[in-house]
């Protein structure tokens, strides 16, 4: 596959930021929340056990998973117009990384929420959520700094043509 140059990578991330935006407006858990209050209830969540610290454990045993989303959206949030703008380039490869781990922790949401609820209660807005996350680690994935696994080096002593 042809590498994608700066511009096409720049669009990518800005539709994925898009995205992102969109998916707070629509649907997103029991056709009732939108993202946005999605997002709003996990940051409370956030705000709730800062203010607990001293009295942990945390009443909520699943409140840890519901903290990460916090991780997600901030990411979400600064990671594409950091890149457009050049701010972060190279992506450090611990952003890969944390941003890979983020992914798979929100791809787990629908799993986590049917054996919760009994229910599948995902809607759209979940689905661009987790779609722009996507975009924007394919984005940070073809970014340079980011070793190519597919790109075969030449052996020692080889000489180009």
């Amino acid at each position: 596959m042809a590498p994608l140059n700066d511009k096409m990578l720049n669009r990518l991330a800005m539709a994925a930021w898009a995205l992102f935006f969109l998916s707070m407006v629509l649907p997103a858990y029991s056709g009732e929340f939108r993202g946005l209050a999605c997002a709003h209830f996990v940051f409370i969540q956030l705000v709730e056990w800062t203010a607990n610290l001293p009295n942990l454990p945390p009443r909520d045993p699943h409140l840890l998973y519901y903290l990460l989303f916090n991780a997600s959206n901030a990411l979400m949030l600064v990671l594409p117009p950091l890149f457009v703008l050049g701010w972060m380039r190279p992506v450090p490869k611990v952003v890969f990384i944390v941003q890979s781990i983020l992914l798979l922790h929100v791809g787990s949401w629908p799993v986590y929420s049917y054996y919760d609820e009994g229910a599948n209660m995902i809607d759209v807005g979940f689905w661009a959520w987790w779609t722009s996350m996507i975009l924007m680690w394919f984005v940070v994935l073809k970014e340079p700094g980011i070793p190519d696994t597919d790109e075969e080096e030449p052996a020692e002593g080889a000489q180009s043509a």
